[in-house]
């Protein structure tokens, strides 16, 4: 049964963050979330992308599946389907294929062209493989993306100058004159954001930098590793008592920090970087800054313009690699057809020596089997030049159906199978 690719989409083009980390997947909600995957919708191949900016699910089915799968996702989050399905989109074929690569290479990205996308793509193809969630489909897929990406980077200026959340949250420290290079900062979180926040103030000049994480040994090696100072996690928010900026980049299921945190602390400034937020709304009651999210995309928009100028050239890059799957996809599909058609052959050949060689000696018998097996190569080839050529022009479909209807091959291989 042919299956084609779809996905439903919860991103930040539809919705903002309060709606956006309701639907934040912890580490274990993934597991299970695949799990139930193939248990309740019968998906046994997806990928599940989850970033502080979006949560996806992409898959293969016979069937548009977007509805049930937003159900899906509702329920398992505990929500309701009627006040949040407004939130997703979703697509199927040609133009999901278009959207998984549009986000691989940061076209959908708050920030055009993220650095950071790409990355969290990869680890999500890389989970969708350990839970034995991908297969053939899926793995030429991703590498038709990867590829995608590379020749895009090689061919073009849409990479080109530093943009990221995680940079523009450092940036932003100089550009809001939130704290002088020698003032202390804390980075909690040790994770991808957390690491790049950390090399990113290094770069930028900030030296007094300090990272702390729930796991210690994690945080402690980053440390050791990029040059700053460690201390574990059990005295984070003590040592806000000593901290001029709080930079947090963390999966936190509900605020890590609230107001009480910050009372007589010397903190100025909170960034916080984190889906769903770590930190609430109400500290700026005490006169702190708090950026979020949301507002690292409206600086950055202001950057992009160098970027703008080649997404034409991008989307034609895009064009030509879904292009491309597809047509993979057609020959697979033509190719089942003819391994069914040179089985349906073997098949009467077996039924012709069978009646006919009765008196036949073995070596007899051996011989007539070798000619009709020539004889069947050589009826193969013209069908699979004639199929191989027609789907380069687009008219295969055609030609393998009336294949299939000819033999009677969709179910032959059907009895075979059972």
């Amino acid at each position: 049964m042919k299956k084609s690719f779809g996905v439903i989409s919860l991103s930040h083009a539809i919705a903002d963050i309060e709606i956006r980390e309701k639907f934040s997947l912890s580490q274990q909600e993934f597991g299970d979330c695949y799990a139930q995957l193939s248990d309740v919708l019968g998906i046994s191949e997806a990928l599940i992308l989850g970033t502080c900016n979006r949560v996806e699910i992409y898959y293969f089915d016979a069937q548009n599946k977007a509805e049930a799968l937003v159900q899906f996702l509702c329920a398992f989050k505990g929500l309701s389907f009627d006040i949040h399905h407004s939130f997703f989109e979703s697509k199927y074929g040609h133009d999901a294929l278009t959207h998984l690569h549009e986000v691989a290479i940061g076209l959908q990205s708050m920030v055009l062209g993220d650095l950071e996308i790409f990355g969290q793509v990869k680890r999500a193809y890389q989970i969708s493989c350990d839970v034995q969630s991908a297969s053939t489909y899926m793995h030429r897929l991703l590498h038709r993306v990867f590829y995608c990406h590379k020749i895009i980077n090689q061919s073009t200026r849409f990479k080109e100058g530093a943009s990221s959340v995680s940079y523009t949250a450092v940036k932003l420290i100089s550009d809001r004159n939130l704290m002088n290079p020698e003032g202390r900062v804390l980075v909690v979180g040790a994770g991808d954001m957390g690491k790049d926040v950390v090399k990113h103030l290094r770069n930028l000049g900030y030296l007094n930098v300090t990272i702390c994480n729930r796991t210690n040994e994690k945080a402690h090696h980053l440390a050791q590793e990029l040059g700053v100072h460690f201390i574990p996690y059990e005295q984070h928010k003590d040592y806000l008592n000593t901290c001029s900026l709080l930079m947090v980049a963390v999966n936190a299921k509900e605020a890590l920090y609230t107001l009480t945190d910050f009372q007589y602390t010397a903190i100025r400034a909170v960034i916080d970087i984190s889906s769903p937020r770590a930190v609430a709304d109400e500290i700026q009651t005490l006169g702190i800054d708090l950026y979020n999210i949301d507002d690292m995309g409206q600086r950055i928009q202001r950057v992009m313009e160098n970027r703008s100028a080649e997404i034409g050239r991008v989307r034609d890059i895009v064009s030509e690699s879904v292009g491309e799957y597809l047509q993979w996809t057609k020959e697979l599909e033509f190719n089942d057809h003819l391994v069914q058609f040179k089985s349906a052959l073997e098949d009467i050949q077996k039924q012709v020596i069978l009646a006919n060689t009765k008196e036949w000696t073995v070596s007899q018998q051996q011989l007539a089997s070798e000619a009709t097996s020539q004889l069947i190569n050589k009826i193969m080839k013209l069908p699979a030049i004639g199929l191989r050529n027609a789907c380069q022009r687009g008219e295969a479909t055609e030609l393998s159906e009336s294949l299939c209807e000819l033999f009677d091959l969709e179910r032959k291989s059907n009895i075979k199978s059972q």
